[in-house]
């Protein structure tokens, strides 16, 4: 999908290419793979002279946003904080980017703050609407 959106529109043989270029890969692998995200409706696919064109039928944003709704559902019950919780124990979330979390974060219902102990940060604590968390890390 990366390699359609980026590029707009691509045929199974572009997508080969470029994936091959980074990792081997079968030629049908990737045909098999966009046809069953053109039969889940994310590509349509158009004959130009002997080739299908595949497109995104939907912008990048949208895909990730169900995507990554769905997994917070099945994973996480539906709530959002464990996932956080786990990028920022795994150090996943740098510093710059609870950074860019904390101005008025996520609504300013929630900030992320390191706990230090000395010069490091100890643990992650979880300021919420009136309650505090502390996390090992």
């Amino acid at each position: 999908m990366k390699i359609v959106w980026r590029s707009g529109a691509s045929t199974v043989r572009g997508v080969y290419e470029d994936l091959l270029e980074r990792r081997k890969i079968a030629y049908t692998t990737v045909m098999t793979m966009m046809n069953i995200l053109e039969q889940k409706g994310y590509l349509k696919k158009t004959q130009k002279d002997r080739a299908y064109v595949y497109q995104a039928t939907r912008p990048q944003k949208q895909v990730i946003r169900g995507m990554v709704r769905e997994f917070v559902d099945r994973v996480f019950n539906g709530s959002a904080e464990p996932l956080l919780l786990h990028l920022v124990e795994d150090r996943r979330l740098s510093e710059s980017d609870l950074d860019e979390i904390r101005p008025g974060g996520l609504g300013g219902a929630v900030a992320i703050q390191p706990v230090h102990g000395g010069d490091k940060p100890i643990g992650w604590g979880k300021q919420g609407i009136g309650e505090i968390a502390w996390h090992r890390l």
